[in-house]
């Protein structure tokens, strides 16, 4: 009778395997669009005042940032509160300007970046977190896209932010395959998290417009 009177909770565990097992997932997919991606704060706030359950988030880019906490929370108010945090830090002028290196690769060596992202995640491991969760790069030494679905939850997420050509690509911990920004390939993986089983995709794309005005330069193009 207990069980029974009570009203279920559509946010709880039981309510996220019932929905799994009956193929009814509801995911969440932030796209990326560098510091646009702030706005998948109030997304995710619409989403809880709305009362939608999340039970599945994937992400590109600073969409793989914000999913990955948001993961890791379940909360937007500590969701919003940790990528504050972060981005205060990335504020610093001085710690980029150390980070400069002669670009032959990349105009900064990554080490500020990868300081900054391990900060917020430690050491822990995607399979680690409350929510399923998946991010998306691009694979260049493969010319293939890659789903992570499992792993370094830093490391996968700093390569799927490593924009060309401001940061040098990650190596890949498993197989030594070079990892760059996820946006080259699959700028907001809504298909992705399709393929995974989920019936309903909430997708938002932070992207920056197309380019349409287009103009002929012939068939070299000066520095100046």
């Amino acid at each position: 009778e207990k069980v029974f009177s009570r009203r279920a909770d559509r946010h709880s565990d039981f309510s996220r395997l019932a929905r799994v097992l009956t193929g009814n997932t509801i995911a969440l997919v932030l796209g990326g669009g560098g510091a646009r991606g702030c706005s998948h704060i109030g997304v995710l706030k619409a989403l809880e005042e709305a009362g939608v359950p999340v039970d599945l988030v994937g992400g590109t880019s600073i969409g793989s940032f914000i999913g990955a906490l948001y993961a890791e929370e379940r909360s937007a108010s500590r969701t919003k509160q940790r990528a504050r945090e972060w981005a205060k830090g990335m504020t610093s002028v001085l710690e980029p300007v150390l980070d400069l290196t002669y670009p032959v690769t990349s105009m900064f060596t990554g080490s500020a970046f990868n300081r900054s992202i391990h900060r917020v995640f430690q050491d822990k491991q995607i399979e680690d977190l409350w929510l399923p969760y998946f991010n998306v790069t691009t694979d260049i030494t493969a010319s293939a896209m890659r789903v992570h679905k499992d792993g370094s939850m830093w490391r996968y997420v700093r390569a799927s932010a490593s924009y060309c050509p401001y940061l040098p690509p990650l190596c890949d911990p498993k197989d030594g395959h070079l990892l760059v920004d996820g946006c080259y390939v699959n700028n907001v993986p809504a298909d992705i998290a399709r393929s995974m089983g989920a019936k309903t995709v909430i997708a938002i794309d932070v992207g920056s417009q197309d380019e349409t005005d287009l103009s002929t330069y012939g068939d070299s193009l000066s520095g100046w």
